[in-house]
């Protein structure tokens, strides 16, 4: 991944939410029901060969976050910004 230079501190993902996809799809929807208001802020995150498969990731923030070879099939990307 790149170095972008004076940008490190604006490119890190919300540890916390983090750690709640992490614990898997099943618990990342359900937290994400529970206020519907939040903003996923993933931008940043290494998340390769991860299965997101069915994840809500709706108006998440995922710019320069590293997807390569994850399954993305039947998340919800819906305003997400990748």
């Amino acid at each position: 991944m790149p170095v972008l230079t004076g940008l490190s501190n604006r490119l890190t993902p919300n540890e916390p939410q983090l750690d709640i996809l992490r614990k898997g799809v099943g618990f990342w929807n359900d937290w994400r029901l529970v206020d519907v208001t939040v903003v996923p802020e993933l931008t940043g995150a290494d998340l390769p060969e991860v299965d997101l498969s069915g994840a809500d990731l709706s108006k998440a923030l995922m710019s320069v976050t590293n997807l390569e070879r994850a399954c993305l099939v039947e998340a919800f990307l819906i305003e997400a910004n990748l």
